[in-house]
């Protein structure tokens, strides 16, 4: 049987994932919902992660954030006219950004995982 979700209040993620990853977390949590009116979903994170935290619209997943012990982890996904539309502007992207778009498979764009040894 599967276990009930608790949501995290504010306090128990930061303290799961630290307080300068929990200040990037809801850093791009308002960045989203000052940009996008979007459902918000908490999940069980899998294996890999204890919290998964999804942005869906009309019942697709367009981005998700993740989190576990001092990482947190964030997932753009695009669908096939964001990837036309990117493709057609692709020389106006930074290097950086085309090889992190031509990394991941089809169906995401991409996939970060910030660690706290890595902030300091």
């Amino acid at each position: 049987m599967k276990e009930t979700l608790q949501i995290p209040t504010p306090e128990t993620l930061e303290a799961l994932i630290g307080k300068e990853l929990y200040d990037i977390w809801t850093s791009l949590c308002q960045l989203i919902e000052q940009k996008y009116n979007m459902e918000q979903l908490w999940n069980h994170g899998g294996k890999k992660w204890i919290y998964e935290y999804k942005y869906r619209k009309g019942g697709k997943t367009l981005c998700a954030l993740y989190a576990k012990e001092q990482t947190i982890g964030f997932l753009v996904i695009l669908g096939k006219d964001e990837r036309t539309k990117f493709e057609s502007l692709r020389e106006v992207f930074s290097n950086e950004t085309q090889k992190i778009y031509d990394y991941f498979p089809r169906w995401e764009v991409a996939y970060v995982r910030i660690e706290r040894h890595l902030l300091i």
